[in-house]
């Protein structure tokens, strides 16, 4: 691949109805970025090619992948949605056990309901669509 110019490029269309690229940064609300990050395209293209998890980072480095991502439809708008949640935090999970139809007894953990409950607004992207090129 020379600097200017690479050898081969691919391209695809990639769309939904709504679509959520968390910003790591922010803890409390959850906005989104606007297109997808290039961790997230280097995912997609990975799970494509039937790369297992984790193994692929070297592949679609700065160094071995160039990326490029359009915003095809300009009428996407953002749209805040609040969410109730539970928390997660292992000190506040509650010890439960079920039993299967085999007779089987499994125990997990499950959210404690009886504790307040979170509600972040999570910002969503409505009709996302985007061209992606990758070489």
């Amino acid at each position: 691949m020379s600097e200017t110019q690479p050898d081969r490029v691919l391209g695809f269309r990639l769309r939904g109805e709504w679509a959520h690229f968390r910003d790591m940064d922010v803890l409390k609300s959850k906005p989104t970025y606007p297109f997808p990050p290039r961790t997230t395209v280097s995912g997609i293209c990975a799970a494509i090619l039937g790369y297992d998890r984790d193994t692929y980072y070297d592949v679609f480095s700065n160094e071995n992948a160039h990326i490029a991502v359009v915003n095809t439809n300009p009428d996407a708008h953002t749209v805040l949605v609040p969410e109730q949640v539970l928390s997660t935090n292992p000190a506040s999970l509650v010890k439960q056990s079920a039993t299967t139809d085999d007779g089987d007894t499994v125990k997990f953990k499950t959210p404690d309901p009886s504790n307040n409950r979170q509600r972040p607004a999570y910002q969503f992207i409505a009709d996302p669509e985007y061209e992606v090129y990758i070489s």
